[in-house]
């Protein structure tokens, strides 16, 4: 196991050990995929990850705050505002700011 995804690890064994035994139904992953916070590399561990799921099942993701915002410059394809995504219930979520280090949609 990749220490960084070490907890996880858990978790795909034991949708793995669900597959094995007949699921056979979609899977959905709402968003914060891999937390690579513009690590790249990131991405290829989380990719290995979950390969034994997404080989075996439908699997879609969602777009989470780690994957949609930055600092809305030139270089953010998501068109986001400066000052990063803001729900509408910011009182429950909170500002967000600049937590994709610029990832913008990888893999989404």
């Amino acid at each position: 196991p990749v220490p960084l995804f070490a907890p996880n690890w858990r978790l795909v064994h034991q949708v793995v050990a669900d597959i094995n035994h007949g699921y056979d139904a979609f899977l959905l992953h709402p968003g914060d995929l891999g937390y690579a916070e513009g690590s790249t590399f990131v991405w290829d561990l989380w990719g290995a990850l979950i390969e034994p799921i997404t080989t075996k099942v439908p699997y879609m993701v969602t777009v989470g705050n780690h994957e949609y915002d930055h600092i809305g410059k030139k270089i953010d394809p998501s068109g986001a505002q400066p000052g990063g995504w803001h729900p509408q219930d910011t009182e429950k979520w909170g500002n967000f700011g600049d937590d994709s280090q610029g990832e913008c949609g990888v893999p989404t």
